[in-house]
């Protein structure tokens, strides 16, 4: 076998296991946002949002309900991108949330908005604190 084909078979087994390796950190982030998750804070244009503490949001495989003091809201979709620098999420609602979000254990920040935030900054978006509810 010649040095290119090498090189060639190298460079497809090495993105193989990239697409992997990618695939697996989607399902591990998708299997760990599962469950309820309650608004421990809310900021919005550096300004706290008392009353969405206590919110939820509900998970379940490809739909998320949010539940808050007022209202339950219909499941709508949701598609996570772990695979960016800062992990994306875009909600399906009407109008569609683009977002992004970090999950830390029994912890979620979410920081969303029409037009998709570059960073956990409350001028960019709403910016939420989650603990998952332990069943």
């Amino acid at each position: 076998m010649s040095t290119r084909a090498i090189a060639v078979s190298l460079a497809l087994l090495c993105a193989g296991m990239i697409g992997a390796d990618d695939k697996a950190k989607g399902a591990k982030d998708e299997e760990a946002i599962q469950g309820t998750w309650v608004v421990t804070s809310a900021e919005l244009d550096g300004i706290a949002v008392k009353a969405s503490i206590g919110d939820a949001f509900i998970f379940t495989k490809g739909k998320v309900t949010i539940e808050t003091k007022v209202k339950k809201s219909d499941p709508v979709g949701y598609i996570l991108d772990p695979k960016k620098p800062l992990k994306e999420i875009d909600i399906a609602d009407t109008p569609a949330s683009l977002g992004i979000y970090e999950l830390k254990g029994d912890e979620l920040k979410l920081c969303y908005e029409a037009k998709r935030p570059t960073a956990f900054n409350s001028t960019e978006g709403l910016l939420l604190t989650l603990k998952r509810e332990k069943p």
